[in-house]
């Protein structure tokens, strides 16, 4: 998932027993700290928190200044 320092990983688990439903990674060659997460009001997750060098969410890769 990673080729730098710390990674992180959302996932959703079902209400009634805990499995898992889908996890998103994100990772790359720079640190990601995931420093909180909320839900919109559709449900959608949104993470906020800080990362260094270059990270990639998905199909989009971030690079830090």
């Amino acid at each position: 998932m990673s080729d730098g320092a710390t990674s992180a990983f959302v996932t959703e688990l079902a209400a009634a027993d805990g499995a898992p439903r889908w996890a998103f990674a994100l990772g790359g060659v720079g640190a990601s700290n995931p420093g909180a997460i909320a839900l919109t009001a559709d449900g959608r997750a949104v993470v906020a928190g800080k990362l260094r060098g270059q990270v990639t969410f998905g199909a989009t890769s971030v690079t830090s200044a």
